[in-house]
């Protein structure tokens, strides 16, 4: 049976309709407030993530250095660094590195040789005496540590982990040190060297510091022409391991990279962009 009040049914759907309306909630305008709340909310949220991948690259760097960090060893009467050949190195870098070694200890002979000599022309009052004696006392003093750390370390890192970097400073280290030595064999009168001009000088004066220049000369000599046979000898390991001067350069980067003041850098320059956007 059909509604005898079909329109009376249709005026309360519809009054039905409008209060239901009347109660809805009206859209919110998306206007330069919201725009500006989302952004904000953006920067705080990628602020939080850069900080928390700050902190777990720190974490992560301190378990690392923990876990590599060995006792100092070496040298035997005051320990002051890890060194260990046999251990360290592989056994296919242990002869370069035993050269190497031999060649540092030369080295520094050669340095305690050179003050002998200076040593001997301040008693016999040779000329620039004075000058020569100081500087070859600062020579021995700081060349002997510094030798050990900007070539000879440099070289056993690079053999131990494989790392083209460490090859290339090792290069340029050795042959600033090879040319010092070099410079010292001459023995120019008040530069530090009492090599073969003193020699030479002092044979007509004094044969015991004539002596004593003469073997500080040959000394030198003596390790450059060894250092020769090590740079040789490290040549063909560092090309035979297929490294290269383009290797050296993307481990450069990649090490600024990583280290604490490029993440510092990286992480400033992302706040930054993100600040900009």
């Amino acid at each position: 049976m059909s509604d005898p009040y079909p329109r009376d049914t249709e005026q309360r759907h519809w009054n039905a309709g409008q209060s239901q309306a009347a109660f809805m909630m009206p859209a919110r305008p998306n206007n330069a407030y919201d725009n500006a709340g989302t952004h904000e909310r953006n920067l705080q949220d990628r602020e939080r993530a850069l900080d928390a991948r700050e902190k777990a690259i720190a974490e992560r760097e301190k378990k690392v250095g923990d876990a590599s960090f060995q006792s100092p060893n070496w040298p035997r009467f005051r320990p002051l660094v890890y060194h260990d050949i046999p251990k360290d190195i592989p056994a296919a870098g242990q002869p370069l590195m035993k050269q190497a070694f031999a060649l540092w200890h030369l080295g520094a002979v050669s340095y305690i040789m050179n003050f002998i000599a200076a040593f001997s022309l301040i008693v016999t009052k040779a000329d620039g005496a004075g000058s020569t004696f100081g500087l070859a006392l600062v020579i021995m003093v700081v060349g002997i540590p510094v030798s050990f750390v900007f070539w000879y370390r440099n070289l056993y890192n690079g053999v131990k982990r494989d790392r083209s970097i460490n090859f290339f400073f090792y290069f340029i280290n050795l042959a600033c040190h090879l040319g010092a030595a070099v410079f010292l064999a001459i023995g120019i009168p008040a530069t530090g060297g009492a090599g073969l001009m003193y020699a030479l000088s002092q044979f007509g004066s004094n044969v015991g510091s004539g002596v004593l220049c003469m073997l500080a000369f040959v000394v030198f000599v003596v390790e450059v022409l060894y250092g020769l046979v090590v740079v040789r000898t490290t040549s063909r390991f560092y090309r035979g391991r297929g490294m290269s001067l383009a290797q050296a350069r993307e481990e450069g980067i990649s090490a600024a990279a990583s280290s604490r003041a490029g993440q510092d850098f990286a992480m400033a320059a992302a706040r930054n962009a993100a600040g900009a956007q």
